[in-house]
């Protein structure tokens, strides 16, 4: 088993220690495999599809008695074979044959069968990762409420190590997706359990380092990417808090249709706003409050540091000069329907490549909210900002096509309403 904060190393996932000798290993986190004494058996017999479909719903009721009717509604539904008892005892006998030519020292049958319903033997000697993920996760919640936060902190990473992705991910079957779900959110509840026992013990940068090694397996969890920012801004670690977050703002929201959290935002700017308060090296602060060489394409922020911006312009106009323009962007269709999710973040995301890559360095771009950008447009008059405008929609339909772009709608506005003198 590997430890949490540690690479993984796929080779050693099957790979049978002395404790596991002579026990069939079962895997389903991350892969589906089942081995014995270091070799895999379920890669042996890949075409038997049926035959492992039905070993993994048995080991995961493993608790239970399935009565056969349950398993041939299942597995043979519609009526898809003449005599579907035989069918289904036919595959018992095989799935059976082949565990015991895996391991033949085995006194009893892995899978038995009592009064026309099958069941795996409670008795059969077994392994399995998901076990041992359940009840490491058990005996951490139990260290933790006697206050053993150390060993708490242990048995939580143990349990999360053996975490390499979702319950049985190969599975499309409708009966795994709940169980995908719950040991989805007990791998998320623990991860949150350990982190605030790293985070009471100021231990910020093993809770960074576990915060990285959970999203190696769940890329796309926003909890786990919020407690990476804080970790690191607790650490100190500013600067890499300020990326991770623009790069979860940028992409993982485009693709999720979701936001980061504006109190991180917030928690940023404070922890910002202290490092800026103590005395430094002045050269040193002013390199890092100027853009580094090279940069390309339009600023952009997320909707607190906006709001500071353009607050910041309308002080400037009280000495004279150009009014800023303000731009909206937003997909909306025009009869009222609603527009598919998965064509919706595609869409965001390639409006915003436009966005950064057609204006200028000093534009500012926003995504206010799930559905909707806003665009600061400075130094020019209301004609050119209307031809920035027509630009960006322009290189939005050679991206998306017509269709895409009847979907877009924008607007522009003058950042400072002026109320015209009678």
């Amino acid at each position: 088993m590997i430890d949490f904060a540690e690479p993984r190393d796929e080779s050693s996932l099957y790979s049978a220690s002395a404790s596991r000798e002579g026990l069939i290993e079962i895997f389903t986190l991350g892969r589906f495999m089942v081995c014995c004494n270091g070799k895999i058996i379920s890669d042996k017999y890949k075409r038997a599809q049926k035959m492992w479909d039905l070993f993994k719903y048995l080991f995961s009721h493993r608790e239970k008695s399935i009565p056969q009717e349950t398993l041939i509604e299942l597995f043979w539904p519609e009526q898809e074979s003449d005599d579907p008892e035989h069918a289904l005892r036919n595959l018992i006998y095989r799935l059976r044959r082949v565990l015991a030519m895996s391991m033949p020292s085995a006194k009893k049958d892995l899978i038995i069968s009592r009064q026309g319903s099958y069941s795996l033997n409670k008795e059969a000697p077994l392994w399995a990762d998901i076990i041992q993920f359940e009840n490491l996760c058990a005996e951490a919640h139990q260290n933790a409420l006697k206050g053993q936060t150390g060993e708490a902190i242990i048995r939580y990473r143990q349990a999360l190590g053996y975490y390499k992705g979702d319950y049985l991910p190969e599975c499309i079957a409708d009966w795994v997706f709940p169980l995908r779900i719950y040991y989805r959110n007990m791998f998320i509840q623990n991860f949150l359990e350990l982190y605030s026992l790293l985070k009471e013990n100021k231990d910020y940068d093993t809770a960074a380092q576990v915060c990285s090694a959970a999203l190696m397996v769940a890329p796309f969890e926003e909890e786990l990417h919020l407690r990476q920012i804080e970790a690191l801004v607790l650490g100190g670690r500013i600067k890499q808090a300020r990326e991770h977050y623009e790069y979860i703002n940028r992409y993982l929201a485009c693709e999720l249709g979701v936001k980061p959290s504006l109190d991180v935002e917030q928690l940023l700017l404070r922890s910002e706003e202290r490092l800026l308060g103590t005395v430094g090296d002045f050269p040193s602060i002013r390199q890092t409050l100027v853009e580094p060489a090279g940069v390309r394409g339009a600023f952009f922020c997320g909707p607190g540091l906006f709001q500071s911006i353009c607050r910041l312009e309308s002080r400037n106009l009280e000495r004279g000069g150009n009014t800023p323009y303000l731009c909206q962007f937003f997909f909306k269709h025009t009869e009222g329907k609603k527009i598919k999710a998965n064509k919706l973040n595609h869409f965001r995301y390639r409006l915003e490549e436009v966005l950064l890559n057609c204006l200028r360095k000093g534009d500012v771009v926003c995504r206010w909210n799930d559905g909707q950008y806003l665009v600061l447009l400075s130094n020019l008059n209301v004609a050119n900002a209307n031809k920035v405008v027509k630009r960006i929609l322009s290189q939005f339909q050679k991206r998306c096509g017509i269709s895409a772009t009847s979907l877009l709608h924008s607007e522009i506005l003058p950042l400072i309403h002026t109320p015209r003198q009678i």
